[in-house]
C-alpha cells in the first residue's frame, strides 16, 4: 500500500523545488539590448545682438489635501503648515531667438510634467529652454503619472496637482513675456564654501555659485539666477509644502526686487553645510542655510556683459542603458528587480544646452556626482566658455555616479536607476548638445555681428569669466 504524503507537504515540496527554478531563470539577464548610439541633436539655434528679458512668479495653488514628496514611500500628509511654493519664470530673447529658464519647487520633474510646462513655454514663443525643479523634499507630490515614482516617494497621482503646477508654470511664463524689453547682462562666479560631500567626505561637492544678474538700463532689477548644489534635506519631515532652502533663498534674493530663480548644479553628491553659514538671529537651519547663500551671492563679483550678447539654446536625446538596480537591493535581488525595471523604465533622456555671452548651463534629468558634471562640461571648457551642470531638468531618471562610486557602492549609488553606465551617456549628450550649439550655424540661421565670438573667422574665444 501507497502511502501519498499530506496535501499540505506536497505543496510545500513543490515550492521548495520551484523556488530555485524561479530564480534561477529571474537571474538570467532578460532585459532589453540597450546599446549606446550618438546622442541624437532635436534643435539648435543661435543669435547675438541686443538682449531683452522679462521674469515672472506665480504659486502653485495646491489642493487641501495634496500630499507631500519626498521620505516615504507613497508620499506622507503634513502636520503642521508649510509656506507657498511657486513656479518661476525667465525668459530671454536676442534677434528673434527665445529661451526661457522655469524652476517649479518639486522634488522631481517627470517627463510628463516636464512636456506640460514645456508646452506652455511655447506658446509663449520659446522654442528650447531649461525647465527644472529645485529638488525641495517637502514640496507638493502627486505630480507623476508612473506608478513607481508614486510608490517610491512622491504619492499618488492627483490630477488636481499636476493642473495646479501647469497653472502656476503658465501664469509666471505669461507675466516673463508681458515685462520683455531691452536688459543689461551680468554675470559672475565664486566659491560659496557652503557644501560638503555626503559620498566621500574628504572630497569636494560642487561649491560653485554661478550667478546671472539681469537688470534694466534705467535701473530696476529684473532677475537673479544663482546656480549651486545642495540637496534640500533641512526641514522638519512633517512641515509643508516648502520649498526647503531654496524657497527661502529665493525670497530672500527677491526682497531686492525681481524674481529670482535656483538652479540646482551637481547635487548628487552635495550636503548643505549648514554650520558654515555666517551666524544670523535664526535657529531654523532653513533661514540660516538661505541667508547664508543669499550673502554669498551678493558677494560673487560680476562682470557686465556689452552688447551685442550670445544666446542660444540646443536641445539633445541620449539612449539610457538598461536599468540596472544592483546598488539599490541585497545581492541576490539585484538582477530580479533589473529585469522587472527594464518593463517599466524609460529607454531615452533629454539634455539642453543654453547659452547666455560665455556661460553654458548643461542641463540633465538626473542628479550627477561633481565628477560625473566634470565629465559633462568637460568639453565646453575645452572651448574656452564656462559650462556648468544643472540637474534634475527634462525629466528625471535617477542618479548618476561614477563607475567607481558604484563599485564602492556609496550613498549616491543606492539610488541609481541606471547603474554606473548612465554618468557616461548624460556627458556625451552634454557634450553633443554643446557643441551642435557652438558649431558655425548656417548663414540663415545667425548673422554674428560680435567679433570676438569664436565662430567669426578670425575671432578669438572668449575667456571664462569675463
Amino acid at each position: 500500500m501507497t502511502v501519498k504524503p499530506p496535501r499540505r507537504g506536497r505543496k510545500l515540496l513543490l515550492a521548495g523545488l520551484s523556488l530555485p527554478l524561479f530564480f534561477g531563470l529571474a537571474s538570467l539577464d532578460w532585459r532589453p539590448a540597450a546599446d549606446e548610439v550618438p546622442p541624437r541633436i532635436v534643435s539648435a539655434a543661435s543669435r547675438t545682438g541686443i538682449l531683452l528679458a522679462g521674469a515672472g512668479k506665480a504659486e502653485i495653488r495646491l489642493p487641501a489635501d495634496a500630499t507631500l514628496a519626498g521620505y516615504r514611500p507613497f508620499g506622507r500628509m503634513a502636520r503642521d503648515a508649510g509656506r507657498p511654493v511657486y513656479v518661476r519664470s525667465l525668459l530671454l530673447e536676442v534677434g528673434g531667438l527665445r529661451t526661457a529658464i522655469v524652476s517649479a519647487e518639486l522634488m522631481t520633474l517627470p517627463s510628463s510634467l516636464a512636456a506640460g510646462i514645456t508646452e506652455r513655454l511655447r506658446a509663449e514663443g520659446a522654442g528650447c529652454g531649461i525647465v527644472a525643479a529645485t529638488h525641495t523634499h517637502s514640496g507638493p507630490g502627486g505630480y507623476d503619472r508612473e506608478a513607481l515614482p508614486q510608490a517610491v516617494g512622491v504619492g499618488r497621482y492627483d490630477d488636481e496637482v499636476e493642473r495646479a503646477i501647469l497653472d502656476a508654470a503658465s501664469a509666471s511664463l505669461a507675466a516673463a513675456r508681458a515685462e520683455l524689453a531691452p536688459a543689461e547682462l551680468r554675470i559672475g562666479e565664486d566659491l560659496a564654501g557652503l557644501g560638503s560631500n555626503r559620498d566621500r567626505p574628504e572630497s569636494p561637492s560642487d561649491d560653485r555659485l554661478t550667478v546671472v544678474r539681469l537688470d534694466r538700463p534705467a535701473g530696476g532689477r529684473i532677475a537673479e539666477v544663482g546656480r549651486y548644489s545642495a540637496h534640500p534635506t533641512l526641514l522638519s519631515r512633517f512641515v509643508g509644502p516648502s520649498g526647503d532652502w531654496p524657497g527661502a533663498f529665493m525670497s530672500r534674493v527677491e526682497e531686492e526686487g525681481g524674481v529670482a530663480i535656483l538652479l540646482q548644479g551637481a547635487a548628487g553628491d552635495a550636503r548643505a553645510a549648514v554650520g558654515r553659514t555666517p551666524p544670523i538671529d535664526a535657529d531654523d537651519p532653513i533661514e540660516r542655510f538661505a541667508a547664508g547663500l543669499a550673502t554669498r551671492l551678493g558677494d560673487v563679483p560680476l562682470l557686465e556683459v556689452h552688447a551685442p550678447v550670445a544666446l542660444g539654446c540646443a536641445e539633445a536625446e541620449v539612449a539610457l542603458p538598461a536599468p540596472d538596480l544592483g546598488s539599490m537591493v541585497p545581492w541576490p535581488l539585484g538582477r530580479v528587480v533589473s529585469n522587472a525595471a527594464s518593463l517599466v523604465a524609460p529607454t531615452r533622456a533629454p539634455i539642453t544646452a543654453l547659452r547666455l555671452d560665455d556661460l553654458v548651463l548643461l542641463a540633465v534629468p538626473g542628479e550627477p556626482t561633481f565628477g560625473a558634471a566634470l565629465a559633462g562640461e568637460s568639453g565646453v571648457s575645452a572651448s574656452g566658455l564656462r559650462g556648468r551642470t544643472v540637474s534634475l531638468a527634462g525629466a528625471y531618471v535617477g542618479y548618476a555616479p561614477l563607475p567607481a562610486d558604484v563599485d564602492d557602492r556609496v550613498f549616491s549609488s543606492r539610488y541609481a536607476w541606471f547603474g554606473p553606465g548612465l554618468a557616461g551617456r548624460l556627458a556625451r549628450g552634454q557634450s553633443a548638445a554643446a557643441e551642435a550649439l557652438l558649431a558655425r550655424p548656417d548663414p540663415e540661421d545667425l548673422q554674428n555681428d560680435r567679433p570676438d565670438d569664436p565662430r567669426t573667422p578670425g575671432g578669438s574665444p572668449e575667456q571664462p569669466g569675463r
